[in-house]
Formats: C-alpha cells, sequence, structure tokens
C-alpha cells in the first residue's frame, strides 16, 4: 500500500523555512506536502491546525530548523509504522521526569546531529544506539521529529494545546499519552537528521520555560512516572562533515559505548 505524507511545521522564519523545504526536496524521493502554519499561538495549538489541513495518512511533526544526513526518512518511517503507532528519532523506554533526557543510560534511544560549541565543527549527539533499524519499548519521543498515522493522533486528540500553551513540553504529553493508552512507540534508529540548536546556548528565559513545562508534565503523570534513573549522560563525537558525521553514526550503531 502506497503512503502520503504530510510533514506539518510552524515557522515563522522564511529562511529557516526555505532551508527546510529545500533540504526535504534533496533527502526525500516519495511523495509528501508541507502544511506551514506561520502564526501559532503555541507549538501544541499550531501543530493541531497544521494536522486539520493535512492530506497524507502518514503525519510528521518537526521543526524547522532540521535537515535530513541520511535520505529517504519517509520510507524508514513508513516502515516502522507497518508495526509501530508512533515513530521518532530520539527517545527513552523509561520517563522519570518531563525531561525524556533524565532517564539516562541505558534507557535513552536514537542520535542527532548538531552545531558544535567549536567553531565549523558538528557535534554527533548518540543517546542510544545498536545494531537493529529500530527501538521499540519506547515511552517518550522528543518533539523535534514525530510521526504516527492520522488514526492514531485523532484517537489521541492531538496534542494538549489548552495545557501546553507555550512552545514546550507537547511532544512528551502526547508520546507519553499514547505509550499509556496502549499505543507503540519507537524510536527509527537509523534517521539521522540535522538540528540546528544546541542546549548549551539556550538562553535563561528559554530554560525557565523548558522547566515550566517539564513541571506541568511532572503534574499530570506523576503517577505513572518511572523511577531509579539511570546515568544521565550521552556520548558526544566532533565531525567535521556530514559525511563523517554518517560514517560515525553507522559506526555507532554497532554499539554505540564504544563508538568514541
Amino acid at each position: 500500500m502506497a503512503h502520503f505524507s504530510t510533514f506539518i511545521v510552524n515557522s515563522v522564519n522564511e529562511k529557516k523555512f526555505s532551508k527546510f523545504s529545500a533540504g526535504l526536496v534533496a533527502s526525500v524521493s516519495t511523495p509528501y506536502e508541507i502544511i506551514r502554519i506561520n502564526d501559532a499561538r503555541s507549538m501544541a495549538e499550531g501543530l493541531n491546525r497544521g494536522a486539520s489541513k493535512a492530506n497524507g495518512d502518514i503525519l510528521i511533526f518537526c521543526h524547522d530548523d532540521i535537515d535530513f544526513v541520511t535520505k529517504e526518512p519517509i520510507a524508514k518511517v513508513v516502515r516502522d509504522l507497518n508495526y509501530y503507532d508512533i515513530a521518532g528519532v530520539a527517545g527513552t523506554e523509561r520517563l522519570v521526569s518531563g525531561n525524556w533526557y533524565d532517564a539516562g543510560q541505558p534507557y535513552l534511544q536514537g542520535s542527532i546531529l548538531a552545531p558544535s560549541l567549536v567553531p565549523g565543527k558538528f557535534e554527533l549527539q548518540v543517546f542510544g544506539q545498536g545494531r537493529s533499524d529500530v527501538f521499540g519499548g519506547t515511552k517518550a519521543l522528543d518533539g523535534v521529529f514525530i510521526a504516527c498515522r492520522r488514526e492514531t493522533f485523532e484517537k489521541l486528540g492531538g496534542f494538549d494545546a489548552e495545557t501546553f500553551n507555550s512552545w514546550h513540553g507537547y511532544d512528551i504529553d502526547f508520546t507519553f499519552r499514547g505509550y499509556l493508552a496502549g499505543a507503540k512507540l519507537c524510536v527509527t534508529a537509523d534517521i539521522l537528521l540535522y538540528h540546528d540548536s544546541h542546549p548549551a546556548t539556550f538562553s535563561e528565559e528559554k530554560l525557565n520555560e523548558y522547566a515550566a513545562a517539564q513541571a506541568l508534565i511532572f503534574n499530570k503523570f506523576s503517577n505513572e512516572l518511572d523511577s531509579e534513573p539511570g546515568v544521565r549522560t550521552h556520548t558526544n563525537i566532533e565531525v567535521s562533515n556530514w559525511d563523517e558525521a554518517v560514517q560515525r553514526f553507522y559506526k555507532s550503531r554497532k554499539s554505540f559505548l564504544e563508538c568514541s
């Protein structure tokens, strides 16, 4: 069965959106559409509005500051959505707080390429990898990239725009609600995307916004959260270009603890 996919993105920045669109043209050969919301009142509100306009049977919610390092992300998502209900590129098989990263090792899953704090370099952030193309047992996903079938999105009532009325927390809430409702989540381990963002550069205001959203999640799900987190760390690999990132990415899939 052929699938038609819709990328849904909140974007007020013309330069970012043009770069995002060009990246899809270079990375995707299967049919898709892009729904852009340029006046979202919050991340959840904008993504919900975009979903209501989408024609695809597979919905892909993502940020506008990403580009795909590995090719054909739709094909990989379609493969995994034959067996799972919601897929992403980074997440955790435990949720101990409002931040998926707090679960620590060995519970984190996936990898992301980010700008390095060293000028002219990139940082391959390996949270958890293995030999398989997919990680199952996932409980929560990062909102940089979340894909699901339309029927799953509608069954869950979309993103909770009433509670999460800013720009954070919507992703953990949606995916963890899915897990609690019986949806099967996964991390598509063979998608590597570049996210033009690094936590070390976040402003105090942005960090405070994250903390407020994480507190909302903790209060909403306090009885369902896991206890006893692992070691809060991941592997950073400095690379000079995307070709090197891909080489190290596939090496990390064999054993991310040995990749450095």
